[in-house]
């Protein structure tokens, strides 16, 4: 029987797999991430109670903080502190611009 989390201690211990044995993606931003921990389009969605396509759209208004790391075409990623300095800002009632996070 497959365990839902890895057993070992090394790289990737304690990771969410999937039943097929992949990595799960992370659809929130937990308290315990570092700051340079890299996340995608769903943690950020999960994390700011959006959905995916509202993400898209606040992104192209440039609303939301503009990825922090670009891996490819279609593949990008923001920092957890990138996105947490954001979300901050949101519950304060301040900026609602990425811009005015730069």
């Amino acid at each position: 029987m497959h365990n839902s989390t890895a057993q070992s201690r090394g790289p990737g211990a304690g990771v969410k797999r999937t039943p097929q044995g992949r990595r799960a993606k992370v659809e929130f931003i937990a308290a315990s991430m570092d700051d340079d921990c890299l996340v995608g389009i769903e943690a950020l969605a999960g994390s700011s109670g959006r959905s995916r396509s509202a993400v898209y759209a606040d992104l192209a208004a440039q609303k939301i903080p503009a990825p922090d790391v670009r891996l490819g075409a279609k593949c990008v990623r923001w920092r957890v502190g990138t996105v947490r300095a954001w979300l901050r800002s949101l519950s304060a009632g301040g900026c609602q611009t990425a811009k005015d996070l730069a």
